[in-house]
């Protein structure tokens, strides 16, 4: 190897990225869980543009991104350094996702439902966590070792919070911790009442 101009020295080039602070955002997930409508069978679901929302320290801008994008971006530990996605959108009232973060009165406005079939979901949202959704009322069945059972009735969408050992029994199948389960973004969680 010869190197310019000096054919007897190596030179190296090392890039270390720099960022400022302040150009730092948080990225959190919509868990995305139907809404039983009251009195009826039926169920719907909010559509939101994107999957991901990325908010400044300030809370004054936001990304709207999707795992992809992120997939696009270098990773260093649980920081993503995204030099593509470098503009941020400010009126919080234009889309779903960003009315939804912001609880705004405009989620009515930006956001699209979605009629879905009676279903049971459960959704992981932490190791021990969940939100689980069913538009009839369950019974959930805790079983701990060295605790007695509980029991817990819930229509709709629930969060739960399994202890480590516990099992919880559903009529469709049981609820078991992932141990292997790494979720690096925040969860946000409102009730919207439609």
């Amino acid at each position: 190897y010869q190197s310019w101009p000096d054919p007897s020295k190596l030179i190296i080039s090392i890039h270390v990225p720099l960022m400022k602070a302040r150009s730092r955002m948080s990225v959190f997930e919509l868990v995305r869980m139907p809404i039983a409508i009251e009195g009826t069978q039926h169920s719907v679901e909010v559509k939101t543009e994107s999957k991901l929302i990325a908010v400044n320290k300030d809370r004054s801008g936001f990304l709207l991104l999707n795992p992809e994008d992120l997939e696009n971006c270098q990773q260093l530990g649980k920081l993503h350094l995204c030099p593509d996605q470098n503009f941020l959108l400010r009126d919080f009232s234009l889309y779903c996702m960003s009315s939804l973060f912001r609880r705004q009165d405009s989620v009515q406005q930006t956001c699209k439902t979605e009629l879905v079939p009676p279903r049971f979901l459960v959704s992981q949202t932490r190791v021990n966590e969940y939100f689980v959704f069913h538009p009839f009322s369950q019974t959930l069945h805790i079983e701990c070792p060295d605790q007695p059972n509980r029991h817990m009735t819930f229509r709709g969408t629930r969060q739960i919070h399994l202890e480590t050992g516990c099992i919880g029994h559903t009529p469709s199948y049981p609820i078991t911790p992932n141990y292997e389960f790494a979720l690096n973004y925040t969860t946000i969680t409102q009730r919207y009442e439609w």
